[in-house]
């Protein structure tokens, strides 16, 4: 299955996951023809009349039985938050409304945790540290732009809610 037919089945259960918390998604133009910048993938009302913008990040990195390498997991997930806040910017470059990032996730073996990891900045063992992410390079170049992000929404492609679908306050690294 091509990544492109993936994004738009995960943007359409994101979309239903919106309008199930009652709130209005209406999809931006791929593209913004004026400057050719990509966009964010909507733009989600109230009812209040308040709103926010949405990007949808896929997880599909693959892992094999002997299990995943933070290093790589990390590295993609710096990928697409320097991508979505490249987006994010092209609509909302000052900052006037919340910037949200929803990540759909393709492998079990990632997860919200390893989403955690990253924006606290190291790896917890029964609550002691044993790896500390921010020596590291993906850690340095995501920590700006982590300042663009508000909220992380953390859901599965199949749709399920599962005790680790959750949603994240964006500014929750330690430094």
């Amino acid at each position: 299955m091509r990544t492109d037919h993936i994004s738009k089945i995960d943007e359409r259960l994101v979309e239903a996951y919106l309008r199930k918390c009652g709130l209005e998604p209406e999809r931006f133009p791929g593209e913004d023809s004026t400057r050719h910048q990509k966009t964010p993938d909507f733009k989600v009302s109230s009812l209040s009349g308040k709103f926010f913008f949405c990007e949808v990040k896929s997880i599909l990195t693959k892992t094999t039985e002997r299990g995943l390498l933070h290093a790589t997991v990390h590295n993609s997930f710096t990928k697409n938050i320097a991508n979505a806040v490249e987006q994010f910017d092209s609509v909302n470059s000052h900052r006037l409304v919340p910037n949200v990032l929803v990540w759909v996730s393709h492998n079990f073996q990632i997860n919200d945790q390893n989403l955690c990891e990253l924006l606290v900045g190291n790896i917890s063992i029964q609550g002691r540290v044993s790896v500390n992410l921010k020596k590291y390079r993906f850690s340095k170049r995501t920590s700006k732009n982590l300042k663009n992000i508000d909220l992380h929404i953390w859901l599965y492609h199949d749709g399920k809610i599962r005790d680790t679908s959750r949603i994240y306050q964006g500014k929750i690294r330690k430094n």
